[in-house]
This record gives structure tokens, sequence and C-alpha cells, in this order.
């Protein structure tokens, strides 16, 4: 989890998660406090990239800017929906932000995208994501191998079904391969992504 002041002059911060696992949820609360103590007045989340991870990480991360709704709901096969909602508790006061998206931004990241911007919390900048809305669940079989079961669907927080079909961004900002490349190695001498996620953020502050 990399954290930074991206903009000094507007206080912008900038959090780039790369996965989700079990250490997600603990960097990001640790990444967000550092930035909140340099001033940080507005955020950009980049899940560009992010293949997701553990559903628990997901839930947690969401649950850190969602004070009052649901985070997800799973769904079964006869098409019973269960919401997962965020508690109240411990949720971080509202500042602008932008979440940077792209195809590479798959399951656990489209469900903290979806989350975030299904409650107005925040902007949706970049390319359309993977479309990942099913949940794995692993059986550990006798001899040390697993089975993995697809058994469930997800939508994210305001009931939409992702499956196959992503989540748009608010403002789509498209990248070439190349320069898509040279953004996730670090490389790039310009982001148009970011620069559009701090466009926006400073019309909000």
């Amino acid at each position: 989890t990399e954290a930074e002041i991206i903009d000094t002059q507007a206080q912008i911060g900038y959090i780039q998660v790369t996965n989700f696992s079990e250490r997600t949820y603990t960097e990001l609360v640790t990444a967000l406090e550092k930035l909140d103590n340099l001033g940080m007045q507005a955020l950009v989340l980049d899940l560009r990239n992010n293949p997701g991870g553990t559903l628990n990480a997901a839930l947690q991360v969401a649950d850190e800017f969602v004070e009052n709704a649901p985070l997800l709901y799973l769904e079964d096969k006869e098409g019973n929906r269960l919401p997962f909602m965020a508690s109240a508790e411990g949720t971080r006061p509202q500042m602008p932000i932008v979440v940077l998206i792209n195809g590479g931004s798959a399951s656990a990241s489209e469900i903290v995208a979806g989350a975030l911007r299904d409650n107005d919390l925040a902007t949706l900048v970049g390319t359309t994501t993977f479309g990942k809305g099913l949940v794995q669940s692993l059986y550990p079989l006798r001899d040390g191998s697993a089975l993995t079961i697809t058994e469930q669907g997800y939508l994210t927080s305001g009931g939409h079904d992702i499956n196959g079909a992503g989540i748009s961004p608010d403002i789509v900002v498209e990248v070439t391969p190349e320069e898509e490349e040279a953004i996730y190695l670090g490389e790039a001498e310009y982001d148009a992504q970011l620069e559009k996620a701090l466009e926006v953020l400073r019309t909000q502050l």
C-alpha cells in the first residue's frame, strides 16, 4: 500500500492498493492516518490493476467509508439476496474521493468501487472494470487439494449485477495499452487518469 500527498497545494492524498489480503485493511488505515496527519483534504484511491483478493478484505475497506448501507448483496441461484451491512461505527468523515479503476480491477476492487460510488462517496475515473461478480468457496479435500465451487453471485451496494459487465467509470479516461503498462510499472511520465482524478478533486475542494 503506497501512500503520499500527491498535490501539496490542494492537499490531495494518494493511496494505491494492489490487492486485497488479510493485511490490506490495517495497511489502509495506517496509510489514511499518515495522510490525515499531513493535512489531507481529498483522496485518490488507486485500484487499477488490482485483481482483488478476499471478500472479507473488500468488506473491511468499503466499511471504512460507507456508513449506513449494504456493502454488497450475496445472491444465490434462487435469487435470494443477503445484504452485508456497513457498520456506522468507525466510518471516516466524508471527504472528496476519486477511485481509479481499469480493466485490471476485479472482484474485491469492484466491490469497493461499487460501494463507494453507489453511496455517492466517490467519483470513479478510468475505464470499465473486469466484471467478476461471483464469489467462490474453497472446500479443502482430504488429499490436500481443494475444490472450488462458484456458489453465489454478488451485487454491488446499489443492487447492480456486475458479472461480465464490470463497473463503468463516471468519467472515462482511456489510455493506450503501452501507457497502461507504463503506469502499472510506475514508469509513466504522464498518467492521464491520475491527472483527471486530481482535476475532479480540485473542483470539489
